[in-house]
């Protein structure tokens, strides 16, 4: 009798084509934060800050993306239920990461909307910039809670690559918010220190 885990799916050639097909728009993404300067940083501001703004775009410029086709890649595989692929660990964190991603999308596209036609090109620079900001802040307190959640009903398992993929997506959207929360913690600390 085969075991659960083994008679599940395993990784084949077009997951991997789907997987780069995935980190495609991700690095279309990188070469238009790249074109608006966003990587050019203002003097003023300190390495820290440049530092989180940078893992925050490029951070979700791939991340996004792939959070988008670890769901498709989910819903996708016929041998597991549609009940086993929702109640997955990473099916959650990416789902967490795509509502968060609508979210950020639509008021980006308010405030492109909204902006006069002077500031268009610094606008459009900040607003994307603010886009990956949101979904790292919408989506890092909801990823912690859907896995608290998870932990408390004793559901937090990841039995595919496909779950363990959209857990490592997770964790990287839950590291760039620590990452944030931190920074912003101990900046003042230093100051008082200096």
């Amino acid at each position: 009798m085969k075991s659960e885990i083994t008679d599940r799916r395993r990784f084949q050639v077009i997951d991997a084509m789907m997987l780069v097909a995935a980190t495609a728009p991700g690095l279309i993404l990188l070469r238009v934060a790249d074109n608006s300067k966003l990587f050019t940083f203002d003097p003023r501001t300190g390495r820290g800050m440049q530092f989180l703004e940078f893992m925050a775009v490029a951070g979700g410029c791939v991340l996004v993306p792939m959070a988008f086709a670890v769901l498709v890649a989910g819903l996708c595989d016929r041998r597991t239920t549609r009940s086993e692929v929702v109640q997955g660990t990473g099916f959650i964190s990416c789902l967490a990461v795509v509502v968060a991603a609508n979210y950020a999308f639509a008021w980006f596209l308010v405030k492109l909307a909204t902006v006069s036609e002077l500031d268009l090109d610094l606008e459009k620079a900040i607003q994307f910039n603010n886009f990956f900001g949101r979904v790292k802040f919408l989506a890092g307190p909801m990823i912690l809670g859907a896995w608290l959640a998870l932990a408390m009903t004793g559901r937090l398992r990841s039995p595919t690559w496909i779950d363990r993929l959209g857990v490592f997506i997770g964790l990287g959207f839950v590291l760039l918010y620590l990452m944030h929360e931190l920074f912003h913690f101990v900046q003042p600390l230093l100051s008082l220190v200096r």
